[in-house]
């Protein structure tokens, strides 16, 4: 099974407690693409998106429950409440996205480096979402994790510096495993 993903930027971020130098981060979100609603993520018409999306994940947790598909799928919300700055729905899906994600085993016909950058993707995304809450210390442990899972992945490694230079600037020592 082949992944396509596509990112979204959130530049100009003000992550709470971090110093101003940080305000100018990019962060990189991903959305799974081929899936019920991700064409109207990216496009940005996020309530239509919102409601395909959910639709698609009713009906593909009816029938296979922790699959690939409802992890991807709870990412596309996550990404979609980012953007809409609905924080608290985005608090809830991210981390359902990553438990989704962390569930899931390769199965007969996938590919087990694709399923960690299922992974990694999710715990990207919440990382972002870690550090739009100021909670730098759980974005650098996502961004790490995610880091380790698939390493060849620049959007994470990109998150990771940004998570860091935000640590840094905000007065804290900074440690990475």
């Amino acid at each position: 099974m082949k992944i396509k993903t596509l990112l979204f930027i959130l530049a100009a971020l003000t992550v709470t407690g971090v110093a101003t130098q940080a305000d100018n981060t990019s962060l990189y979100m991903t959305v799974h693409h081929d899936y019920a609603g991700s064409a109207e993520i990216l496009n940005q018409d996020f309530a239509r998106g919102v409601k395909r999306t959910k639709m698609a994940l009713r009906a593909e947790q009816s029938i296979s429950g922790h699959s690939v598909a409802s992890s991807e799928l709870f990412n596309n919300l996550c990404v979609a409440y980012v953007k809409q700055n609905e924080l608290k729905k985005a608090r809830t899906v991210c981390k359902r996205a990553v438990s989704h994600a962390m569930q899931t085993s390769s199965g007969i016909g996938q590919n087990p480096k694709a399923i960690k950058r299922v992974k990694a993707a999710a715990l990207s995304n919440r990382g972002v979402l870690n550090m739009l809450d100021g909670k730098l210390d759980r974005a650098l442990a996502d961004f790490n994790k995610a880091s380790t899972l698939s390493p060849a992945l620049g959007f994470v490694q990109l998150n990771m510096a940004a998570a860091t230079t935000a640590r840094s600037e905000s007065g804290l020592a900074v440690v990475i495993d």
